[in-house]
């Protein structure tokens, strides 16, 4: 089962007790969109709110987890962010720092800016073959 998370390039799925998020992107490399780090928000919220949920995994497609922010700022079709929302607050870093379930980046390559927060505030970090 998929949950919508409101931006393109990031799907949630179930596997069990386990949540993923998954940083899908191939053309800009996995670089984040403002949509893309509130939707990672969003995957922390559905684990946190779901009994049937015992973690969240954080992951990239391909050889990159996430270079950090897209540099051209650029939203895609299909995101979605609420009204009014910009700026720090649509940020995961402590969303994720904070989650009551566990958070695990399960990093596969180039790990940079925004990824690299992401990652240093997750509970685990662990090395995956891309």
């Amino acid at each position: 089962m998929a949950d919508d998370l409101g931006a393109a390039g990031l799907r949630f799925e179930r596997d069990g007790a386990i949540g993923w998020c998954v940083i899908d992107r191939p053309a800009a490399r996995n670089a984040l969109t403002p949509a893309m780090y509130f939707g990672i928000k969003r995957a922390v919220w559905l684990v946190n709110r779901d009994p049937d949920l015992a973690a969240l995994v954080i992951t990239g497609t391909g050889d990159v987890f996430a270079p950090g922010g897209d540099l051209g700022g650029r939203s895609e079709p299909g995101d979605s962010l609420p009204p009014g929302l910009d700026g720090p607050d649509i940020l995961p870093f402590v969303t994720v720092r904070d989650s009551q379930a566990p958070v695990v980046a399960a990093v596969n390559g180039i790990c940079q800016g925004g990824g690299l927060l992401i990652a240093m505030l997750a509970d685990i970090a662990v090395a995956s073959d891309p």
